[in-house]
């Protein structure tokens, strides 16, 4: 199972990010291009990648994660911003950014990488960029060009989550179709 420690925006956040999903939906499909969006319930900031783990490593990254939490004081985090990655013009993914709060993300995305470190976890080598997945573009034939639409709506202010917990994801494939599931949650609150 590929294994993800990241944050659970609130409910009311997730349902202002699916209508973005779905108004960027129809403006791809109108360009030729399909969409595959993350559900509603699988839209997370991921903090940590883990990687493939067996089903018996979660109780000691619950436990490194609970290390990790105490000390960490719930925070607020307001989502803004649209990009495409790598670029408008040619965009594979679709993303949202973190306006703020990004510091106390960043800081726990380094106190994790540290922990899982020292305690022998793989980790990503690429450079820890905050920001939530909405989904990915999909083209059959043209590049489709979303530069005008992430223009005009690019600076969008989603609202503020609280966050007062972690959770580890986990994703498997079944019949074809990937299924996440939170394996452990670690409570800031609970843990100091």
């Amino acid at each position: 199972m590929i294994m993800t420690i990241g944050l659970e925006p609130d409910l009311k956040l997730v349902e202002r990010l699916t209508f973005l999903q779905e108004d960027l939906g129809k403006i791809l499909t109108h360009r030729g291009a399909d969409s595959r969006w993350c559900r509603p319930e699988y839209i997370t900031l991921p903090l940590l990648y883990i990687g493939q783990q067996e089903d018996d490593a979660v109780p000691e990254i619950a436990k490194i994660m609970a290390e990790v939490g105490r000390g960490v004081s719930p925070f607020s985090m307001e989502v803004a911003g649209i990009s495409a990655m790598p670029a408008p013009a040619c965009p594979r993914l679709i993303e949202v950014g973190i306006a703020s709060g990004k510091d106390c993300v960043e800081a726990l995305h380094e106190r994790l990488a540290k922990a899982f470190s020292m305690a022998n976890f793989a980790s990503d080598r690429r450079p820890y960029r905050a920001t939530i997945l909405l989904g990915r573009t999909v083209t059959y034939t043209d590049r489709v060009d979303l530069t005008d639409a992430i223009e005009a709506i690019g600076n969008l202010n989603f609202g503020k989550t609280d966050v007062f917990e972690m959770v580890l994801c986990g994703a498997e494939l079944l019949d074809s179709r990937p299924v996440h599931r939170v394996l452990a949650r670690c409570d800031f609150s609970a843990s100091q």
